[in-house]
């Protein structure tokens, strides 16, 4: 488990995904996530913000992030931004996509 304080951020290493010369389409972003009351934070994929989700969770609940807007690319990585001073819990985070055949130019 990961446990983002208030205003504060969690970034992933720039990953490869297994296969360096090889883009990648990305689809979507699942995260089993829990808070202690209302919660406002960004998803940041490769640069490019995807999401900015906000509510009250008590119990863990899983989100989806649509990455329909990140372009592809051959790299991952993701930085979720904690825009208020409640804490959140992230339990999982697991990612949607696929290798295209095509070579990194």
């Amino acid at each position: 488990m990961l446990l983002i304080v208030g205003n504060q951020y969690f970034i992933t290493k720039l990953d490869d995904l297994g296969s360096p010369a090889l883009m990648k389409k990305f689809y979507n972003l699942y995260i089993n996530l829990k808070t202690g009351g209302a919660y406002n934070f960004d998803v940041i994929v490769n640069g490019t913000t995807v999401n900015t989700s906000g509510g009250t969770i008590g119990s863990f609940t899983k989100l989806k992030v649509s990455l329909s807007t990140v372009a592809n690319a051959s790299t991952f990585q993701l930085k979720i931004l904690n825009k208020t001073t409640t804490s959140i819990t992230i339990n999982s985070i697991s990612l949607e996509y696929r290798v295209l055949y095509k070579r990194v130019s």
